[in-house]
Parts: structure tokens; C-alpha cells; sequence
């Protein structure tokens, strides 16, 4: 038996720096011929149906219709980042019910789907052992290595994320207070947005690196039973406390659809990019706020007044670090009761990059929201978030359902003395049901 290769050569990376992005978006454009039939695809494109046999015959017999690969590589950009928010919710689902070893196996998935929705905007295709990358509209050429889904997500993503082009993507997408990422660290002159991104790419995959590299931890969370082992639980209160500061990172008012959380992010990279530059901001309280002022005083950011900015961004409102993104930097075993947690998180972060990167692609290619209607209704309607034929004006006031379903766990706590499992189900389980519902934040989330 051949041995299994768990890294990336040179001859692999250098054919990947052909994937273009662009490619990508102008074959997007191309696609608009079939959204009126209510489709991303065309009805004689190969690989719509059992995709991978159809390229294993096609490559066997060397037929593959490269064009109709790169198709259903630019379709996938936007439908695996809709699978990856359905799977996180399935794991909030079943996290609020106690399940946590379903938690993280959907949450792990949703992981996954989020760097393959990544790539795929990036012009890299993921085809369990045979890969393509586009790298011409409607071009797509075999990548020559034969490697498994798993491994190939994560060092795919490692290696991308160091390049410039991942820079440039961070740069764009992410935009606290409506500036651009990048234009907050060309003012801060602490570091750069290629080291921040290829530290958080790499980390926030790092469960598609664990289960990669590490079958028995894979089995672990999606195949043994999940309570051989007897641990304790989080309690009600703390599952809700869980489910709400999810829930208050994703409000999609502001300046972006991911403002609040963008803003936490920004205000963790400008603090770990100091201290990387050699000023530590516990030790230099005073001259960090100083750069920190001059920087917002120079961008003007919006959403919070210039004092509140400057506040935020030296810790003095708001200190605490939200616990999604504690999580997010656990390393916990996956025996550890909380591990589902630190997966939920790192999926959540990956896949806000996604969307981001998802949501460029659709507006480079001029994807209006009525071209695709025919998709979304289908997700709204599927996952019962709004009823047939009602669907919201604006998806930003599918906040509505979540502040409410929020506002509704927070007095019935209050009033309820000695919460438990079943009356935290018995009681509320409508609202469990609308925090469920992740799609909701894709569907905002593309801006579309």
C-alpha cells in the first residue's frame, strides 16, 4: 500500500498558485444563463449527479468536461457555505438539547464545508481523491495528486492562507465600522494582514487538521456512542449563556452583516500585532492608546462615536472577550465536555470568512438577489424560517425572530428557579428552534 501523504510538495504548491479567483467570479457571471430556468447548473452539465463517480468514470476514461467542472466549482462557492451555516445550526441544535457529541460532529462539518466553500472561491475545487482548480473562465485542469478530502482541505487552506491573495481577500471583506480591514492596518503600522490571516485561517481549521491527521479522534466524534463515559453537563444557564453571545455576535446591524463581530476581531488582531511588533499594551497602556487614537481619529470609523472606538479597541468598555472566541482558541481533547464548543467556534469564524468571500464573488459577478431567488426561497422556506411566499423585504429583519427568541430565554430564566434540560425544552422550544436556524445568517450575510 502507497504511503499517505500528509503534506503538500512544491510541484503541488506551484500548480495551485494557477487557481485565480477571478476565473472564478467571471465563470459565476457565466452561470446566468440558467438562473432563470431556476437552476445553477445547466440540466447536461456532468457532474450535477453522483459527482464523484461521474469524474472517476470520466477520468478513467479520459473524458472530463473540464468546463462543466469549473461550472459546478463556481456554483459550489455559495452552496457549500449555505450547507456549512445549516450544519452549524444542526450543531446549536444539538447543543441546546445536551447532544454534544452531535454537536460537534455537524459543527466539524460545518468546518469543512466552510474551507471548501473558501477554496472554491479561490478557484480550488475538493472532489474527495481527485482535485481540479479553475484557472481560466470555465477552464479547470486535474491537479496531479491523490489525496482524501480531509487532508487536502487543511493544507490547502494552510498553504493559501499565507499567500498574498488571502491577504488581499481579509483586506476587503472584513470592514468594522465600514473601513476596510486593511485600511486599519496600514494605519496602525503594527503588522501585517497576511500574518494575521494566516494565523487565523490556520487555527480556525485546525479541527480539519486534527481529524485529518488523526482517524481515531475522527471516529471518536462522528462514529463511537457519544456517553460511554458518564461527564457533567453545562446546565441550562450555561447553555444559554452560550446560545445568546452566539447569537449577539451575529446581529446584523451596522456598517456590515458580521459588524459586531468584526469588530472583536479587529480589536484582538491590533492587540496580538502589537505585541508581535514588541509593544505589549498591558505594559505600554499609554502609548498604545495613543496609536490607537491616532488610528481611529485618522479612519473615522462609524457605527460607535470616535471616544467609543477608542474605548473599545483599548479594552476599557466591553473587556471581556466574547466566549465564542475563547473557544475558538481552546485546544481541548475531544473527551473534554466543552470540546464542541471550541469546534462550534472555529467553524462559526471559518465560515464567516466564507461568506465574505462568497458574498465578493456573487458582486463581482453581478449576481443580483432576484437572479437567485429561486435558491434562497428554497432555504427560507426549507428550514422554516419564513412560510411560503412570505419572505422578508430585507434579510437583516430576520433579526426580528432571533431578538425576540433571545429576549424570550432571558426572562423565562429569570422567572424560572432551578432550570433544567427538559423545561428549558418543554418551555421554549419555539425559540430553540429560531436559534437554530443558521441559515439566516447566510442569507444576510451575502447581502444579497
Amino acid at each position: 500500500m502507497a504511503k499517505r501523504r500528509r503534506e503538500l510538495l512544491q510541484s503541488d504548491k506551484k500548480a495551485l498558485q494557477k487557481a485565480s479567483s477571478e476565473a472564478v467570479d467571471l465563470t459565476i457571471g457565466r452561470l446566468h444563463r440558467y438562473f432563470s430556468g431556476k437552476r445553477w447548473l445547466s440540466k447536461n452539465n456532468r457532474y450535477i449527479k453522483n459527482t464523484i463517480n461521474a469524474i472517476k468514470r470520466d477520468k478513467k476514461n479520459s473524458k472530463v468536461n473540464y468546463a462543466h467542472v469549473a461550472d459546478y466549482i463556481a456554483a459550489s462557492c455559495s452552496l457549500h457555505c449555505s450547507d456549512g451555516w445549516a450544519f452549524l445550526g444542526r450543531a446549536i441544535d444539538s447543543h441546546a438539547r445536551g447532544n454534544v457529541g452531535a454537536a460537534r460532529h455537524f459543527a466539524y462539518y460545518a468546518e469543512l464545508r466552510a474551507a471548501m466553500s473558501l477554496l472554491a472561491t479561490e478557484g480550488v475545487g475538493v472532489f474527495s481523491r481527485q482535485h481540479f482548480l479553475v484557472e481560466a473562465p470555465r477552464g479547470s485542469q486535474l491537479l496531479n495528486l491523490h489525496m482524501g478530502t480531509h487532508d487536502f482541505a487543511w493544507l490547502c487552506l494552510v498553504y493559501w492562507s499565507g499567500l498574498e491573495r488571502c491577504a488581499r481577500l481579509l483586506k476587503n471583506i472584513i470592514r468594522p465600522g465600514g473601513v476596510p480591514f486593511g485600511d486599519w492596518f496600514e494605519s496602525f503600522r503594527r503588522a501585517s494582514v497576511r500574518q494575521i490571516g494566516r494565523k487565523w485561517l490556520s487555527h480556525w481549521g485546525l479541527d480539519l487538521k486534527r481529524f485529518s491527521q488523526d482517524h481515531d479522534a475522527r471516529n471518536e466524534a462522528s462514529y463511537r456512542p457519544s456517553r460511554m463515559v458518564s461527564s457533567p453537563g453545562m446546565g441550562t444557564d450555561g447553555t444559554c449563556d452560550f446560545l445568546r453571545g452566539f447569537w449577539m455576535l451575529h446581529d446584523p446591524s451596522g456598517f456590515s452583516r458580521f459588524e459586531v463581530l468584526d469588530r472583536h476581531l479587529l480589536r484582538v488582531s491590533l492587540k496580538q500585532a502589537s505585541v508581535a511588533s514588541g509593544l505589549d499594551p498591558v505594559a505600554n497602556v499609554a502609548e498604545y492608546g495613543r496609536q490607537i487614537d491616532a488610528t481611529v481619529e485618522r479612519l473615522n470609523p462609524g457605527g460607535l462615536s470616535q471616544d467609543d472606538w477608542k474605548k473599545f479597541l483599548t479594552w476599557r468598555i466591553e473587556p471581556e472577550l466574547p466566549a465564542l472566541l475563547v473557544h475558538a482558541d481552546g485546544e481541548t481533547d475531544v473527551g473534554d465536555p466543552a470540546h464542541h464548543l471550541g469546534v462550534i467556534a472555529r467553524a462559526t469564524l471559518l465560515l464567516r470568512v466564507a461568506t465574505g468571500a462568497a458574498a465578493h464573488s456573487l458582486s463581482e459577478a453581478d449576481v443580483a438577489r432576484s437572479d437567485i431567488e429561486f435558491w434562497w426561497r428554497h432555504i427560507g422556506e426549507g428550514a422554516g424560517i419564513w412560510e411560503h411566499g412570505a419572505h422578508p423585504v430585507e434579510f437583516t429583519d430576520l433579526w426580528a425572530d432571533v431578538a425576540e427568541a433571545l429576549g424570550d430565554i432571558a426572562s423565562w430564566l429569570s422567572s424560572t428557579p432551578g432550570p433544567t434540560p427538559y423545561t428549558f425544552m418543554r418551555d421554549r422550544a419555539r425559540s430553540i428552534i429560531v436559534l437554530s436556524t443558521c441559515e439566516r445568517i447566510l442569507l444576510w450575510g451575502l447581502g444579497i
